[in-house]
């Protein structure tokens, strides 16, 4: 295929997939269409490598990198890509029939389409109600229920070496996009294993990986946004820091979940801040304490509300 007659450039990170890559890239090929597959192994120690390299073809493309991660993976891709546009998918994940088809029939020249999707378990059961997405508030950050213009991307990366990548990167795009279409049908399933990021408990630290990319949505507001756009994205920032606050504290609720409890564990959240966030980010964490003291306050949990103020000022 050449390299002008590719619509759809669609991008597969796989490392250690060996059970669900073959799933992973039927789902993809058995579409008919102008599109091509970047095939990005990151240093599999399984048979992953060997299961891919069958699927070579003129439109499927095999590039190996050496464990660099996801959001690496996802940018050398992108580099690599000749597509209009751009398409995002992990290798133990899959695609629904006829997706492709789908998309092609309702994207109309759009800068930024989002899809819904749903879970599935290991043995790909459909396990929950498909996710709808109708707006900016009910649009996932993930990076893989979206196509984006490449146009629209051309100067996006994924922030490396920190988890929760996809949160700048949506973002900047769904406010930089001029066209935007949402598709209700779902498209993407999303395989739920036991040993996924979303399924195992993690130090309050990692969700620091967040703050790279709010950074990002912060400086692209500074750069490019107005004043309706700053809105946006102070609600944004907000949603995402008060989610990840409340996934610390399930992930590390075990018998103990008296509200003495939860402000310690919120204190150390904030005193965890170790790569220092940029100015704008601080006081936007700053800003969340003082919520969380604020809903105190107005339930007359005076003492707690004095706890939470009297953190050390490490931001």
């Amino acid at each position: 295929m050449k390299k002008n007659d590719v619509k759809y450039s669609i991008i597969v990170a796989a490392y250690n997939v060996s059970d669900y890559i073959d799933e992973c890239l039927q789902s993809i090929l058995n579409n008919e269409g102008s599109y091509e597959v970047i095939i990005v192994n990151d240093g599999s120690s399984d048979d992953t490598l060997d299961k891919i390299n069958k699927y070579k073809s003129n439109n499927v493309r095999v590039f190996t990198t050496n464990h660099v991660g996801l959001a690496e993976v996802r940018n050398f891709g992108m580099e690599h890509a000749y597509g209009e546009y751009i398409m995002f998918i992990d290798g133990d994940d899959k695609f629904t029939a006829n997706f492709l088809q789908t998309i092609n029939s309702q994207i109309d020249n759009c800068d930024l389409c989002v899809f819904s999707w749903e879970p599935i378990n290991e043995n790909s059961i459909v396990t929950g109600k498909a996710i709808i997405v109708n707006d900016f508030w009910t649009m996932d950050r993930m990076a893989w229920n979206k196509v984006y213009k490449r146009s629209l991307i051309k100067e996006l990366r994924f922030p490396a070496g920190v988890l929760y990548e996809d949160v700048g990167f949506t973002s900047i795009a769904y406010l930089t996009a001029n066209n935007i279409k949402f598709i209700n049908t779902p498209l993407y399933q999303y395989r739920q294993r036991r040993s996924s990021i979303t399924h195992i408990k993690q130090k309050a630290s990692d969700h620091l990986g967040i703050l790279a990319g709010l950074d990002d949505v912060n400086e692209w507001q500074r750069e490019y946004g107005d004043k309706e756009s700053k809105i946006e994205i102070q609600n944004l920032n907000y949603r995402i820091i008060l989610s990840h606050v409340k996934r610390i504290l399930i992930d590390n609720e075990y018998k103990q979940n008296n509200e003495e409890w939860v402000l310690i564990k919120l204190v150390q959240y904030f005193e965890s801040v170790e790569a220092k966030p940029k100015k704008g980010t601080i006081r936007l964490l700053v800003r969340v304490r003082n919520r969380f003291a604020i809903a105190l306050i107005e339930k007359d949990k005076l003492k707690l509300a004095r706890k939470l103020f009297l953190v050390k000022n490490s931001l």
